[in-house]
């Protein structure tokens, strides 16, 4: 799922057979599979408290994996643990309750041994993502406003993510908050296997948005697609 126009073994080491993925031709959809999020307030508030997003950005998850600094989530979580672990307002940590995620406002998506579903997780949390991963597009990135629910830092720019996240204002981050909950059922495949959240109905799933992809792609077979933004932008 990259599209990397310097697919170079130097630069991504695991990867030299070129880019897996062609913008606006293929389609790339979330892993189908249902996350375990019974605690979390965004899914089931009936039965989680609602907590005040204190946190500005979260993290748990391993640092590096068996040594291998240089290549694990190209170097990302490394740096960010290195350059924020002891910020204010920063909780990065190696174990943690997932219900966490629900204390902050932000919540790293990194990548890991191959192109990770942190992403899918910190959405069913009602965290803004924050997605740091140079060149790999994420799921339905051609088709939903990514710029209205999450925020695209690239790795050149780690060292100013505080700056980056201080600069979002609290009526902002309440905009991004409400087109989370708006794209969240999109991210879920719940016409399949079943509604997981209280207030998921199984309508404009993950499955509903794979036809929504297709018919525009089909409409417009031989050209590059218009996004199918608009129409889901309205719907915020």
């Amino acid at each position: 799922n990259t599209s990397s126009d310097d697919w170079s073994k130097e630069n991504y080491p695991y990867h030299d057979q070129g880019p897996c993925f062609r913008p606006n031709h293929d389609i790339l959809i979330p892993p189908p599979q249902q996350h375990q999020v019974q605690d979390s307030p965004a899914m089931f508030p009936s039965t989680n408290p609602t907590y005040g997003r204190d946190t500005l950005m979260y993290f748990s998850g391993t640092r590096v994996w068996g040594g291998q600094t240089e290549f694990y989530s190209n170097k990302v979580r490394d740096r960010v643990f290195e350059k924020f672990e002891n910020t204010a307002g920063f909780q990065l940590q190696r174990f943690g309750p997932a219900s966490d995620m629900a204390r902050a406002k932000f919540c790293l998506a990194p990548s890991g041994l191959g192109f990770g579903d942190r992403l899918y997780v910190v959405i069913a949390y009602g965290c803004i993502p924050v997605i740091i991963q140079d060149n790999v597009t994420q799921a339905w990135e051609d088709d939903l406003p990514y710029n209205l629910f999450s925020v695209r830092v690239a790795e050149k720019d780690i060292p100013k993510l505080a700056e980056v996240l201080a600069d979002i204002s609290d009526e902002e981050i309440e905009s991004m908050q409400r087109a989370l909950k708006c794209v969240t059922p999109r991210f879920r495949w719940s016409s399949i296997y079943g509604v997981a959240g209280e207030e998921e109905t199984g309508y404009d799933d993950a499955f509903e948005t794979l036809m929504m992809a297709l018919r525009n792609r089909r409409d417009h077979r031989g050209q590059t697609p218009p996004s199918a933004q608009s129409t889901i932008v309205d719907a915020f």
